[in-house]
């Protein structure tokens, strides 16, 4: 079994894993902390009802798991939506 899934959402924290900040040049900001990494995809939580931030999303995870090939990805949880 491989390590304990991490949830791609608003921002992810990656131990033991230092992913350079160009590789991720689309997302908000990519900080090392300690021996790790913490992405910040958006300024703002993710809406997986907004295409873009789907694609987002989906254009991270192939970077992380490069990283760390050993970690299975969960999609984040949907989350009601607002009344307008």
């Amino acid at each position: 079994m491989g390590q304990p899934s991490p949830v791609v959402d608003w921002m992810v924290y990656l131990a033991n894993t230092i992913i350079p900040a160009e590789e991720l040049p689309m997302v908000h900001s990519v900080e090392r902390v300690g021996s790790g990494t913490l992405v910040i995809l958006k300024k703002e939580p993710i809406n997986l009802e907004k295409p873009e931030d789907l694609a987002l999303v989906e254009a991270v995870e192939p970077v992380i798991r490069r990283h760390q090939p050993d970690l299975e990805m969960k999609p984040p949880p949907r989350r009601p939506r607002q009344a307008p």
